[in-house]
């Protein structure tokens, strides 16, 4: 008779796993957008709009690696299946940057709150609004990977 060696996963609560994950990973999602936004703001000097613009658009892209893979534990590399989850990400990402966008202008020219504050400020609303979009539409466990919402 052989030993086998079973490998256990630590006992946990799973939920609370996801969302330490989910900070960490978006914890890494905003510092890339704020420094990226810093350096095209300040260091390159582009436009309010135009710095806002890239380093969102960046963030996404990182966000959805980072969300498919480590978050949400979206293992599926069908093309179709991944074009969808990315899609739906993409838009939820969209309905977002446009909340940024105009609380970072709201912020910085009615408010009066220098550009950096407002998107500090800003990050902290669209962090929330990020991972209940990824968590209960995108990465929705059976939702993309059996294709039940596309068919």
């Amino acid at each position: 008779m052989m030993n086998t060696l079973h490998l256990q996963k630590k006992p946990g609560n799973p939920e609370k796993k996801q969302i330490v994950r989910y900070i960490i990973c978006g914890g890494f999602t905003t510092a890339l957008n704020v420094v990226l936004f810093y350096l095209l703001r300040e260091l390159l000097g582009l436009p309010l709009f135009f710095s806002n613009l890239i380093s969102i658009g960046m963030a996404i892209l990182f966000a959805f690696l980072v969300n498919k893979i480590v978050v949400f534990d979206s293992r599926s590399k069908n093309r179709i299946v991944v074009t969808k989850e990315f899609a739906l990400f993409f838009s939820m990402r969209l309905v977002s940057m446009g909340v940024e966008i105009t609380g970072i202008w709201f912020s910085a020219a009615v408010l009066l709150i220098p550009d950096f504050y407002s998107k500090l400020l800003m990050q902290t609303i669209v962090i929330a609004f990020n991972f209940l979009f990824s968590k209960y539409i995108v990465f929705r466990k059976g939702r993309i990977s059996e294709g039940a919402c596309f068919k």
